[in-house]
């Protein structure tokens, strides 16, 4: 037996093998682990392997769901599993529906604000980052700029359209310099 980031692990069949003592135990037990479930302590003691002590956990829950079953009393886990579980079910459903999912929103906005603000910081540390952002986008400018004259030359269509918005754009610019409202 060796204990292992808190973990005891006993060696199986061969030398080279090792494996949790806490399955072990869950296993003669319990039968199998079941495909997508993990093993998670009751009372947070990984070093007590007794089968007892082991809750199954599904494995396909995401980072909010598992911290708030970490959090929670040992009494009320296997509530919080349970409910956690209605949640992602909910969620697949809504998503098979096609149906928009507030907590996948909320989750990308947040990481866009992160990326955000790491750009922000690095743009105001980091010259050679700074000019080598300033290059991108005036690359990505020059190359919109020309896709829209190949676009132009090759569509009359799209091309009156465009000069007809453009001068709709100066007018309103003219206007408002000389303070006409419309």
């Amino acid at each position: 037996m060796a204990i292992h980031n808190g973990h005891v692990f006993k060696k199986v069949a061969n030398a080279r093998r090792w494996k949790l003592l806490s399955h072990l135990n869950w296993e003669e037990a319990n039968g199998p682990l079941p495909e997508g479930y993990v093993l998670k302590a009751r009372d947070g003691d990984r070093l007590n392997t007794d089968a007892s002590n082991w809750v199954l956990f599904p494995n396909w829950l995401g980072v909010t769901a598992r911290l708030a079953i970490h959090n929670a009393p040992p009494e009320l886990m296997e509530a919080v599993i349970l409910n956690e579980t209605v949640k992602h079910r909910l969620r697949l459903a809504r998503a098979r529906a096609g149906l928009p999912d507030p907590i996948a929103r909320r989750v990308i906005r947040e990481i866009e604000i992160r990326r955000q603000q790491r750009h922000a910081k690095r743009m105001e540390e980091d010259p050679v980052y700074r000019e080598q952002h300033k290059e991108k986008v005036r690359s990505r400018y020059l190359t919109q700029k020309q896709n829209r004259a190949l676009r132009m030359a090759a569509d009359p269509e799209y091309a009156a359209a465009r000069r007809e918005s453009l001068r709709r754009k100066d007018k309103r610019r003219r206007d408002r310099k000389r303070g006409v409202t419309t």
